[in-house]
C-alpha cells in the first residue's frame, strides 16, 4: 500500500451557472471575513476594536484623540489637510430631479431644495465631518428631525426652540465617540455607559467613511503622515533647542592651571549661574578670564539652519503623502505655474471626499426623506444630490475666457455664462451672448451669424446644458 503524504486538492462545489444558484448560497449573499474573525478580542469586548497599528501601539487608549492632538501641536499638517477640505467644499451639494422631463419629479425638487437650504449651519457641520473624516477614517453626523412648516416634509431639519428659531438638522459629532458591536451597529459612548455605549435608532446618524471598507471605522490618513509629524515634532524642538543655545553669544572662561577641583566647582557653579551655557579652557594668567565671540551664530544666521532645512523635506513628504503632488515655493513665474498646477492635483485629490460627503447624504438624509414624504411616487422621481461641479470654476477665469471668446466671434448661451456666475435666468434658449457678425449699412440693426467662424467649432446658440461652451479648452 502507498503512502500518499500530497492529496491532490479538490473543489468544493461547482461553481453556480443561474442566478438562483447564486442568490441560494448564504456565504455569497453576505460577510463572511467579519472584524470579529479578524480580531478575537472583539467577541470578548462585545464591539469590534479600530484596526489601525499607529493607535495601538500609540495611543494609549486615546484612540482619535491622539491624531488630534498631532494636529493641534503642528499647525502645519492641519494646513495640509485643510487644503483637502476646501477642495471638497468646492463642490457643492445641490438637489436635482430624479427626472427632470416629469412636472411631477421637477415640483418634488423644488420643495425638497427649499428644505434643504432652510437648514442652518449645515456648511460648518459638513466642513467639520469632512475634516474629522480625513483625520481619522470616518465621521458621524447626527440627524435631528422636524416638520418643514411651509411644505409639511418631514426632514432632518433641525427642531424649533422656545424662541421659535430652528436648531441645526446636522450635527458633526467626535468619532472616537463611536463603537459598533459585533453585529456592526453602531453605538454612542456617553457618561451613562462610556464602555459599550448606548443603542442608536435608526435614521439617527449618518456615517461617512474613507480609505476601506474592511472595517467600519475606515482608514485615517493620519496613520500614514504620523511618522512624518513625529519626526518634524523633534526635528522642530531640535531647532527650538539650537536657536535658545547658539542663538546668544556664548561666552568663553579661561580658568587658570592649577585650580583646586573645590575652586574649579565653585566657579562652574558661578557661571552656569550667571551665563547658563559657557564654554571653558585652562590659560597659564593667574586669573580668570571671560571672553565673548565677535559674531554669534544667531547674527551669522546659521542657528538651527540645518534643521530648518530637515522641517521642509519633512513637510514636503507631508504634502506628498496628503494631496499626491509636491509643495511649490518661490515667487517666480515657474513657480506661479507650478502653484496652479498642484491646486488643480489638489482638486483631483478632493473629488473622492466630495463623492463620500454626497452619497452618504444622499442615502443618509435624501432617501429615508423620500421615502417618508413621497411613497406613493415612483422612486425614479424623487430628487438626489449630485454635485454642482461648476463651482470649481474662478469666476474671473470663467468670465476671461467667455470673453475672449466673444472677441473672436464666438456666441455663447446666456444660460451657460448665467450659470457659472448664478447672476439671473436667461428668458429664453435663444438669448444669446455674442457679437456681431456684420453691420449692414444703412441700418442700425446687428444680424447674429448663422454659420460659426471659420476653426472656431459650432456656435451654441441653442440648449441650456453644460456644453453650450465649445470653445476647446
Amino acid at each position: 500500500m502507498a503512502l500518499i503524504i500530497f492529496k491532490a486538492p479538490e473543489r468544493s462545489a461547482a461553481a453556480p451557472s443561474t442566478p438562483e444558484a447564486v442568490l441560494k448560497s448564504k456565504s455569497r449573499t453576505s460577510e463572511i471575513y467579519t472584524q470579529v474573525k479578524q480580531n478575537p478580542l472583539n467577541a470578548y469586548f462585545g464591539r469590534t476594536q479600530i484596526p489601525d497599528p499607529t493607535l495601538e501601539k500609540f495611543g494609549g487608549g486615546r484612540g482619535f484623540e491622539l491624531y488630534y492632538e498631532v494636529r493641534r501641536q503642528i499647525t502645519e499638517l492641519s494646513g495640509i489637510l485643510g487644503q483637502l477640505v476646501d477642495g471638497a467644499l468646492k463642490r457643492r451639494v445641490v438637489v436635482v430631479a430624479g427626472d427632470p422631463s416629469v412636472s411631477r419629479s421637477v415640483e418634488i425638487a423644488d420643495e425638497m431644495r427649499r428644505v434643504w437650504e432652510d437648514i442652518p449651519y449645515k456648511s460648518v457641520t459638513m466642513q467639520a465631518a469632512l475634516d474629522t473624516l480625513i483625520t481619522c477614517g470616518f465621521a458621524p453626523i447626527e440627524l435631528v428631525w422636524g416638520r418643514d412648516e411651509s411644505t409639511g416634509i418631514v426632514a432632518p431639519i433641525g427642531e424649533v426652540r422656545d424662541d421659535g428659531t430652528r436648531g441645526p438638522g446636522l450635527i458633526d459629532r467626535p468619532a472616537q465617540n463611536i463603537v459598533f458591536d459585533e453585529a456592526g451597529n453602531p453605538r454612542f459612548l456617553s457618561v451613562l455607559d462610556p464602555f459599550l455605549g448606548e443603542p442608536i435608532e435608526p435614521l439617527k446618524f449618518i456615517f461617512l467613511q474613507c480609505g476601506t471598507m474592511n472595517t467600519q471605522y475606515g482608514k485615517a490618513m493620519s496613520m500614514d503622515l504620523y511618522s512624518g509629524a513625529w519626526f518634524y515634532q523633534q526635528v522642530r524642538q531640535m531647532m527650538l533647542d539650537a536657536v535658545e543655545k547658539y542663538g546668544r553669544p556664548i561666552p568663553h572662561v579661561l580658568i587658570p592651571r592649577g585650580t583646586d577641583p573645590g575652586e574649579m566647582a565653585e566657579i562652574d557653579d558661578f557661571y552656569t549661574k550667571k551665563f547658563g551655557t559657557y564654554t571653558r579652557a585652562m590659560t597659564d594668567e593667574t586669573a580668570v578670564e571671560v571672553q565673548y565671540p565677535s559674531m554669534p551664530m544667531a547674527a551669522s544666521g546659521s542657528a538651527g539652519r540645518s534643521e530648518i532645512e530637515v522641517l521642509k523635506f519633512l513637510q514636503g513628504t507631508m504634502y506628498i503623502c496628503a494631496l499626491r503632488t509636491r509643495q511649490t515655493q518661490g515667487e517666480s513665474n515657474a513657480s506661479r505655474s507650478l502653484e496652479t498646477v498642484r491646486d488643480a492635483r489638489t482638486d483631483a485629490a478632493a473629488v473622492l471626499y466630495s463623492d463620500i460627503l454626497c452619497e452618504g447624504l444622499q442615502g443618509g438624509w435624501m432617501r429615508p426623506t423620500m421615502q417618508i414624504n413621497y411613497p406613493s411616487d415612483d422612486p425614479k422621481l424623487w430628487s438626489r444630490f449630485v454635485l454642482d461641479t461648476t463651482a470649481i470654476d474662478d469666476p474671473d477665469k470663467v468670465h476671461g475666457r467667455v470673453m475672449d471668446g466673444v472677441d473672436r466671434g464666438i456666441s455663447y448661451s446666456k444660460q451657460y455664462y448665467f450659470k457659472r456666475f448664478g447672476v439671473q435666468e436667461a428668458k429664453g434658449k435663444d438669448d444669446v451672448l455674442g457679437v456681431p457678425r456684420e453691420i449692414p449699412m444703412g441700418t442700425g440693426s446687428f444680424i447674429q451669424p448663422d454659420t460659426p467662424p471659420p476653426n472656431t467649432g459650432a456656435t451654441p446658440q441653442q440648449g441650456d446644458d453644460e456644453d453650450d461652451e465649445t470653445e476647446e479648452e
